[in-house]
């Protein structure tokens, strides 16, 4: 390759990236827009092609199986454990939970209790 092809290898490189980015722009805002109308088709895509859909998906948990097994363990291990207000609760998510309606609501209750 000599220097022209080169250089016009990276402008068209870069022209085709600009176009992929608008792309992606354009369609969001499209499915953003007509939220309904790409539900509908994913719908009937999904209904019309059920077998489609299935082998995909069972090509998909045999291809990834371990890290899939892995991912369930990881979540399955997770310790739990009870709050004041009566919830049960992730110990990992006790802060996000101390700002829920429900856990607010008991501690207003047992403010005005005392």
């Amino acid at each position: 390759m000599d220097k022209f092809e080169i250089v016009r290898y990276e402008v068209l490189k870069e022209m085709k990236e600009r176009h992929r980015i608008k792309h992606n722009e354009q369609s969001k805002k499209y499915r953003e827009n007509n939220r309904d109308k790409v539900n509908e088709s994913q719908r009937k895509y999904r209904e019309n092609n059920r077998d489609k859909v299935n082998e995909k998906k069972r090509e998909y948990y045999n291809k990834n199986k371990d890290t899939l097994n892995e991912k369930s363990k990881d979540y399955k291990s997770r310790e739990y454990i009870k709050c004041e207000c009566g919830s049960t609760i992730r110990k990992d998510q006790k802060t996000r939970h101390t700002k829920t309606k429900k856990h607010l609501l008991y501690n207003q209750m047992e403010k005005k209790t005392f």
